[in-house]
């Protein structure tokens, strides 16, 4: 599903310049390239597409959204 649908599916606007990161074969280079070990603290999970690369790699995971 594109961002623009999930957004508007969860009734959300992006503001202050907002990107989110869909791609999976990026997310998932980019988690790996982080050699991630132990708790892991995301802040702003946005549409949840790294948070669910990470749960893969933890069993520790804090996200933290304000919106």
């Amino acid at each position: 599903m594109n961002p623009e649908t999930k957004l508007r599916q969860l009734g959300l606007r992006p503001d202050k310049g907002q990107n989110f990161l869909t791609h999976k074969p990026t997310v998932k280079a980019l988690v790996e390239a982080g050699e991630i070990q132990g708790s892991i603290l995301e802040i702003g999970g946005g549409l949840g597409t790294i948070t669910e690369e990470l749960e893969e790699r933890t069993s520790d995971l804090t996200v933290i959204e304000n919106e």
